[in-house]
């Protein structure tokens, strides 16, 4: 990757910093405004591929882009309802056969 620094035409800092956590082998990148609106594509395959990166505005943390996660779906507990309902009194194989019986006459 490569990084600029000093500032752009602008007066602002475009100095950014690759920070390495070797811990737990995450990398983590921070970058300006400026240069995410540039980049953003190369962020996002950065990302993807396990990186953080830290949007700095103004030098300071606003945002941080990481991996998404899989949303988990929580299912109701249904334990109350099927102790509600009556037992069943034939198996479903076989309320299968007599549906089928019934359709062919």
């Amino acid at each position: 990757m490569k990084f600029s620094d000093g500032p752009d035409c602008s007066g602002t800092s475009t100095e950014s910093t690759l920070v390495v956590y070797t811990h737990r082998v995450k990398i983590m990148q921070t970058i300006n405004v400026r240069e995410t609106r540039e980049r953003l594509s190369n962020l996002l395959d950065a990302v993807a591929a396990g990186e953080e990166v830290v949007i700095l505005r103004h030098g300071k943390p606003a945002a941080r882009l990481t991996a998404a996660s899989p949303e988990k779906i929580q299912f109701p507990n249904r334990s109350e309802l099927r102790a509600s309902l009556p037992p069943v009194q034939e198996s479903a194989a076989q309320a299968v056969r007599e549906l089928r019986e019934d359709e062919r006459y």
